[in-house]
């Protein structure tokens, strides 16, 4: 017969499921033999069970570490790192909008927008040579066009001592140059030559100009023009042949001059290239003609810049200079065109002349390359 103290206790508790010390008091019960780990089991199934949702994991892809010194293989693994290995890259929808973009960045590139930027200041400076404005003096309207003339000048050397401008200072020195003959225009148009102040603006701005041609044409690093007398002057001439319009019969003789000197100097210039470009570097020889001019330099910078039609950057400085001399004869000093006829027909085949000339040294360049 059982005693009264072997009689089972059942001592019932309430607690949340979420106490703190629920677990650590059931633990504490069990290590006193107070309850059975059976009895702690069940509790548990029964008041510290939750429903748990499982979601899909991807497993993370395995980086495959190599060390190797061979910098061929240091470059393959760089590639299979940024692919994961096994799996062949899915390729990209291309985005509409940025194709669209990038062709127009691509058309729109920084050298024409430069090139659109020279072709406005020239054709602006046309306008003021060719007009006359009444509320200035002369040598005040002059002063407009003289003073951004040097404005580009300037500013083309400020460009030039920075790295990341050279194309920008390339471009202001051809815009200074091209407003050269421009500025002689204007001169003889505006009529500096009435009263002491005029005659004033012409001893400054004259030697200036000239000055300023003598150093674009030797700065080789931008321009790339020959050097030597006889191209400087050429370019030189066919400014200073914008002077003297006033008097009768001068435009007809002016532009006969230009093309037809123009065309002379070139040809020279061009077969002499043509003989001696074997013998490697070499001057003028001739005392009528000793300079400074290098052959080997032309050919080479010939063939480094060449812009529409495959010319160089000095058949198109004399050749806008002598367009500029047909404009001004045919639409401002209004000469028959059928007395300029075969000035015309001169400059028409200088241009076919020199652009059959550097397709050719481009082929040859190419043969040479390859």
């Amino acid at each position: 017969m059982s005693s009264p103290l072997d009689r089972p206790l059942k001592i019932e508790l309430k607690l949340p499921s979420s106490h703190p010390q629920l677990l650590e008091g059931l633990d504490i019960w069990l290590r006193l033999g107070l309850i059975s780990d059976a009895q702690v089991r069940q509790l548990c199934r029964e008041y510290l069970v939750c429903a748990v949702v499982f979601q899909a994991q991807t497993e993370p892809e395995q980086q495959v570490t190599f060390a190797t010194s061979d910098p061929v293989q240091q470059s393959a693994v760089t590639m299979l790192r940024g692919t994961s290995i096994g799996k062949p890259p899915q390729p990209t929808k291309p985005n509409i909008v940025a194709t669209m973009l990038q062709s127009l960045g691509a058309e729109l590139s920084v050298r024409w927008l430069l090139f659109l930027g020279v072709f406005l200041v020239v054709v602006s400076s046309g306008v003021l040579a060719a007009s006359q404005w009444e509320k200035f003096p002369a040598s005040g309207q002059y002063g407009v066009l003289f003073a951004y003339t040097l404005s580009f000048w300037g500013l083309s050397f400020w460009a030039g001592k920075q790295n990341n401008l050279r194309l920008t200072a390339q471009t202001l020195l051809i815009v200074a140059l091209l407003l050269v003959p421009v500025n002689f225009w204007a001169m003889d148009s505006f009529r500096l030559w009435q009263n002491p102040l005029d005659w004033l603006t012409v001893a400054i701005a004259s030697p200036i100009l000239t000055f300023i041609t003598v150093l674009l044409c030797n700065n080789r690093t931008f321009t790339h023009l020959p050097t030597g007398k006889l191209p400087l002057i050429n370019i030189l001439g066919l400014s200073y042949l914008h002077w003297g319009w006033k008097l009768p019969g001068f435009p007809f003789i002016a532009v006969y001059l230009a093309t037809i000197g123009t065309t002379i100097i070139t040809v020279y210039l061009n077969r002499l290239i043509e003989r001696r470009g074997d013998a490697g570097t070499r001057r003028w020889g001739d005392a009528g003609t000793r300079g400074d001019f290098d052959e080997n330099e032309l050919n080479e910078n010939q063939n480094e810049q060449r812009f529409g039609l495959g010319i160089s950057l000095y058949a198109v400085v004399i050749i806008y200079a002598l367009l500029v001399l047909l404009v001004r004869a045919i639409f401002v000093a209004r000469v028959d065109v059928t007395q300029l006829g075969l000035a015309i027909g001169i400059c028409g085949w200088l241009i076919t002349w020199l652009a059959q000339r550097g397709r050719e040294q481009g082929r040859q360049g190419e043969r040479g390359a390859s």
